[in-house]
């Protein structure tokens, strides 16, 4: 199984954090983003390789992948990454997947046990999700049917009609969903100028082809996104509870 980790954007909503490096190389107490990802990712056994896809500073990322001596790790770089948003940075990754894969969002801290729940099945698609008492106004949230099966994931999902918020972990089995994956994202950026905004809008294509996209429902305090300065006060604190498995 492959790791693709989305990791192209700038994050310019923490501000002076990011003024000279990318989001996934903000620090979390000593450790970045990304080297917590990367190490997490890796002690796990799980993963024969990681996709890391960069955008804004590149260099900087590979130099710190270099510098830490990390194996088994590509980088790959998205060049409009400001332009088209993170489904570009997906399809470069897809190109190089020819295994079953995980995607995730470089801004999301998480703990290792969650993928733990990942399904026997060896043709499915999964979503994690949590359940929630209140929602904030950026989060991805997620419509599900009585079985558990996605339905829509929008944030425009009014907060008492969502079944939870995406963590923005998605796990793909099986040579048939690999296809129809790529074969989706092909479709969805074959138009640039509508190119959707979220990667999100992938999960959506899918279940207008009726593609089943089953959900995980995990802890809702075993994971962190980080969009804002009051994000990587939590995070910090989560960092430590994280240390043991790093």
């Amino acid at each position: 199984m492959k790791l693709i980790i989305l990791g192209a954007g700038r994050g310019k909503r923490l501000g002076k954090f990011t003024d000279r490096k990318p989001k996934i190389l903000v620090k979390i107490g000593k450790l970045s983003l990304l080297e917590i990802l990367l190490k997490i990712s890796t002690n796990t056994k799980i993963f024969s390789e990681i996709v890391v896809v960069v955008g804004y500073r590149k260099k900087d990322v590979q130099k710190l992948i270099v510098k830490q001596g990390f194996k088994n790790v590509r980088v790959i770089h998205n060049p409009f990454y400001e332009i088209f948003g993170p489904l570009i940075s997906l399809w470069l990754a897809s190109l190089f997947i020819d295994d079953d894969f995980i995607i995730i969002n470089g801004d999301t801290l998480f703990s290792p046990g969650i993928f733990k729940n990942i399904s026997d099945e060896k043709n499915v698609i999964q979503l994690f999700i949590s359940k929630k008492e209140r929602y904030m106004k950026d989060e991805m949230r997620v419509k599900t049917d009585r079985k558990g099966f996605l339905i829509k994931a929008d944030k425009n999902i009014a907060d008492i009609n969502a079944d939870g918020v995406s963590l923005g972990i998605v796990v793909v089995k099986g040579d048939k969903n690999r296809k129809i994956i790529k074969e989706s994202i092909e479709s969805l950026i074959s138009n640039p100028k509508n190119t959707p905004t979220y990667w999100h809008e992938l999960l959506n294509y899918l279940i207008n082809k009726k593609q089943p996209i089953k959900t995980i429902t995990v802890d809702k305090n075993c994971w962190i996104e980080i969009d804002t300065e009051r994000d990587l006060k939590k995070a910090k604190k989560f960092y430590e509870y994280l240390k043991q498995f790093i």
